[in-house]
C-alpha cells in the first residue's frame, strides 16, 4: 500500500478548537501519529490507525523521555489518553525497548501494559516476559527472564516472579532463580542491581563450605549513598549452624573526619550466648581556630580505637574484617584532644584485656579511666637551648591489683644540637622528671601518704656522616631520688641508678638497591643481679639488611643475637616477580621463645600467557628440629591456601581453599560482570528480527 502523506498533531491548542468537547480539560502531553491511514469515530471519539503507525509522546510529565509506539493498528482516545493496540507493538523510551503481542497506554496517568513481553533496558535483556506494566518511569514484569549478558544464547539468566526495572537507575527482583545456562543453580529471595554510573547499592555473593560450619553463603552489600560515606551489610548463613549478620560503615573527609567500623554477631546452636566481634577506630575533628598562619587559637578533636570480640578464636571462625585471625588480645581507647601551635592536651580512656593460656576467653589487664596528657611544642628561652614540658594524670586498675592506682607525672626536657665539624654533630638532652603516687593503698587494705618520687638524667648521641651511610654513638643516663626527698636512693639495690647505656648504630647504604644496618647497646648501670661481663651487659645485637637484587627480584634479612643466649630471632624473606605477573616468595622465621621450631612460608602467583585466569598458592611449614635446620626432625602443615582467579565471558570467578587453625574452608566466589561499558554488535537480520518482528523480509523499514 503506499503511505499515505498524513501526519496529524494532537495538541490542547489545535484539539481545543476542533475536538473541544472531547478532550479532558489539563493535560501536559502532545501526541503525534503517522499511519498508512486514519479515520475518526465521532461516536466514540476515538482515532483509527491503520499501517506502519508511529506514535510519539512528547512533552511527558517528570521529565521523562520521549516515547515512541510503533504497531500496524491502534486505536487513541484524546479525551481518556488512551492508545490501544490489538496486535503486536514495540514502545522506545530513552535507551530502552520493548515488544509485546498486545499493548494498552494511558499518556494522562504515565501507565501502560504488554503481553507476551521481550525487552532490553540498557544492558539487561529480557527474553521474556508474560506481562509487563509501565507505571511513570518504573517498568514492572512479571514472570520473567532477564540476563545482562550479550551472547545471543545468554551464558547466564535469572527466572523472577517479578522485576521492576527503572532505566538508568535500578533493576529489582523477588523470587531469583539463577542459572547457569540452562542449569538451575541457586535461589535468591531479592537480587538488587544499580543501573547508574554511580552504583548505590551493589551485592556480592561467596559461597562454599567448611569442616566447622558446613555450606554457607555470604552476601555482603556495599551502600554508596556519596563519596565519603561507604557502607556494607553482611548477611551469611551457615548450614551447621544460623545466620550471621554485621556491617561496616566508613566516612571520611580527610581534613575533618576519618573512621572506619565494623560489626558481625552470630547465635551459635546449643549455646547461650551470642559469639560477636568489633574494630575500627576514627578521627573526628570538633572545632578548628587554626585556620591561619600564626593564628591563636585551638583545634579539638576526639580520635580512639578498638579491636574486640567476644572470644580468642572468633576472628579465625567468622569474622570477615578484621586482619588477626587468633585474638590474644582486644583493647579499645577513646580520646578527646585540644591542639594549640604551643601545646597539646588530651583526655584518654583505655581497656586491655588479654587471653588465658588456653585461648578459651579474655581477662582484663588494665583499665584506665580517665587519663589526662599535657605536652608543649619545643620552646625557646633565654637559654641556648630548646625547653619541652609533659605532664600526665592517670588512674589506673591491672589484673593485680583490685584497686585504682592514681598517678601524676611532669617532666622537663631540654634539648640542644650541636654542630662539631664538617659531617660530625652532636645531639645533647637532660631531663627531669617527677611522679607522685596520690595516697597508694597498702598489703592491708589502708591508705598511704602521697609518694613522690623524682628522676633526672641526660643523653647524647654523635654523629659521624661516613661514605653512603653514618655512624651513631650514644649515651644515656638515668638517675632516681629517695621517695618523698631530694636525695638519690643511694642505699637501693642499684644506687638508684636506673639506666646507664652506651649504644652503637651503623647504617650503611653503597647504592639505592642496598642498605645494612647494625645496633646494640651495653648496659652500665649499677645492679647486684648483672655480672660485669658481655653475656650480662651486652644488649642483643641487632643486623638488617635488604638488596634489591634486580626489579623482580628482592631479598631481606634480619638478625637478632644475644651473647651468651643465642639467636632471639631470626627472619628472612626472598621475593622473586613483579606485581601482576608471576611471582614466588620464600620466608624463613624462628623465635627464641620455641627456639626449636622454623616457620616456613612459600607463596606463588602464577599468571599463563594470554589466559583469562591465574592463582595464588600458600603454604606455611612447621619444621621441627633438634636445635639447627641442619637436625629436622619431622614438618607439618601450619596453614596453606590456593586460590584461583578465572574470568568468563560474564564472570569474575575466586575459588578459594583454605586450611588454618581448625577451620578448613573452600569457597566459591562469583561476581556477575552487569552493565557492561562495550557494546555488543549485532547482525543486520538480528536487528530486524528482534527489534520489528512484524516486518516480512524485504519490507522497508517503517
Amino acid at each position: 500500500m503506499k503511505r499515505a502523506a498524513l501526519s496529524l498533531v494532537i495538541t490542547l491548542a489545535s484539539a481545543a478548537c476542533v475536538f473541544a468537547r472531547e478532550l479532558p480539560p489539563v493535560s501536559g502531553a502532545r501526541v503525534e501519529y503517522e499511519a498508512d491511514t486514519a479515520s475518526y469515530d465521532r461516536s466514540s471519539g476515538t482515532f483509527l490507525l491503520d499501517g506502519h503507525v508511529v506514535i510519539t509522546e512528547r512533552d511527558r510529565p517528570g521529565k521523562l523521555p520521549d516515547r515512541r509506539l510503533r504497531g500496524e493498528t491502534f486505536s487513541i482516545t484524546p479525551s481518556s489518553g488512551v492508545i490501544v493496540s490489538t496486535g503486536a507493538v514495540l514502545v522506545e523510551e530513552g535507551g530502552s525497548a520493548m515488544f509485546g503481542s498486545r499493548g494498552r497506554f494511558n499518556w494522562h496517568n504515565r501507565e501502560g501494559e504488554l503481553d507476551s513481553v521481550n525487552a532490553t533496558i540498557g544492558s539487561w535483556r529480557i527474553p521474556y516476559a508474560r506481562h509487563a506494566e509501565v507505571v511513570g518511569d518504573k517498568n514492572i514484569f512479571t514472570s520473567v527472564t532477564a540476563t545482562s549478558c550479550d551472547e545471543p544464547k545468554p551464558d547466564y539468566k535469572f527466572k523472577f516472579s517479578t522485576l521492576t526495572v527503572v532505566p538508568g537507575d535500578y533493576l529489582l527482583g523477588w523470587n531469583a532463580l539463577f542459572y547457569l545456562g540452562k542449569i538451575p543453580v541457586f535461589y535468591l529471595p531479592v537480587v538488587y542491581k544499580p543501573l547508574g554510573e554511580d552504583s548505590t547499592f551493589v551485592t556480592y555473593l561467596d559461597m562454599g563450605y567448611d569442616n566447622r560450619s558446613g555450606i554457607f553463603a555470604k552476601t555482603t552489600t556495599v551502600f554508596r549513598r556519596s563519596r565519603p560515606l561507604l557502607a556494607k551489610l553482611y548477611l551469611d548463613y551457615f548450614g551447621k549452624l544460623s545466620w550471621g549478620t554485621g556491617g561496616e560503615i566508613g566516612y571520611n573527609k580527610p581534613d575533618s573526619v576519618r573512621s572506619d567500623l565494623s560489626f558481625y554477631r552470630i547465635h551459635e546452636p546449643g549455646s547461650d550466648q551470642d559469639r560477636w566481634g568489633a574494630a575500627g577506630g576514627w578521627w573526628y575533628k570538633l572545632k578548628d581556630e587554626m585556620t591561619c598562619p600564626g593564628c591563636d587559637g585551638a583545634m579539638y578533636f576526639t580520635q580512639g580505637q578498638l579491636r574486640l570480640v567476644s572470644d580468642p578464636q572468633f576472628n579465625n571462625d567468622f569474622f570477615r574484617s578484621n586482619p588477626y585471625s587468633i585474638s590474644n588480645d582486644r583493647n579499645a581507647s577513646g580520646a578527646l584532644v585540644r591542639q594549640t601551635a604551643f601545646a597539646t592536651e588530651r583526655i584518654s580512656y583505655i581497656r586491655n584485656w588479654q587471653a588465658n593460656a588456653d585461648k578459651t576467653k579474655f581477662f582484663e589487664t588494665l583499665q584506665s579511666r580517665p587519663r589526662f596528657d599535657f605536652q608543649t611544642a619545643p620552646l625557646s628561652g633565654p637559654l641556648p637551648f630548646l625547653n619541652t614540658f609533659t605532664g600526665y594524670y592517670d588512674s589506673v586498675r591491672t589484673n593485680t591489683t583490685d584497686f585504682y592506682l592514681q598517678t601524676a607525672n611532669a617532666r622537663w626536657t631540654a634539648q640542644k644540637s650541636i654542630p662539631l665539624a664538617r659531617r660530625i654533630s652532636l645531639f645533647t638532652s637532660t631531663f627531669y622528671d617527677q611522679t607522685v603516687l596520690i595516697s597508694p593503698q597498702s598489703g592491708d587494705g589502708g591508705y598511704q601518704n602521697n609518694q613522690a618520687t623524682g628522676r633526672y638524667g641526660a643523653g647524647a648521641n654523635l654523629r659521624r656522616v661516613v661514605f653512603n651511610g653514618y655512624v651513631d654513638l650514644g649515651y644515656s643516663y638515668i638517675r632516681r631520688l629517695k621517695t618523698n626527698t631530694w636525695s638519690v636512693d643511694a642505699r637501693a639495690a642499684d644506687t638508684g641508678e636506673e639506666s646507664n647505656l652506651a649504644s652503637l648504630r651503623y647504617y650503611y647504604r653503597p647504592t639505592t638497591a642496598v642498605y645494612f644496618q647494625m645496633s646494640s647497646a651495653y648496659d652500665l648501670h649499677n645492679s647486684p643481679s648483672l655480672k660485669w661481663t658481655a653475656d650480662d651487659r651486652l644488649q642483643p645485637i641487632l643486623a638488617e639488611t635488604g638488596w634489591q637484587m634486580s626489579r623482580s627480584v628482592y631479598m631481606f634479612a634480619r638478625d637478632v643475637y644475644k651473647k651468651g643466649q643465642g639467636n632471639q630471632a631470626f627472619v628472612t624473606q626472598m621475593d622473586f616477580g613483579l606485581p601482576l605477573g608471576n611471582s614466588t616468595s620464600l620466608g624463613l622465621s624462628n623465635y627464641a621463645s620455641n627456639p626449636d621450631v622454623y616457620m616456613l612460608n612459600q607463596s606463588a602467583t602464577w599468571y599463563p600467557k594470554d589466559a583469562s585466569w591465574h592463582l595464588d598458592a600458600g603454604l606455611n611449614w612447621a619444621v621441627f628440629t633438634r636445635g639447627s635446620l641442619g637436625n629436622v626432625r619431622t614438618m607439618a602443615v601450619a596453614a596453606k591456601t590456593l586460590t584461583i582467579y578465572k574470568d568468563f565471558h560474564d564472570f569474575h570467578t575466586e575459588v578459594n581453599f583454605q586450611l588454618r587453625p581448625g577451620v578448613k574452608t573452600a569457597s566459591i566466589k562469583l561476581n556477575l560482570l552487569f552493565n557492561p561499558t562495550g557494546k555488543r554488535v549485532i547482525s543486520p537480520e538480528e536487528d530486524e528480527k528482534f527489534w520489528r518482528p512484524w516486518q516480512k523480509p524485504g519490507d522497508p523499514r517503517g
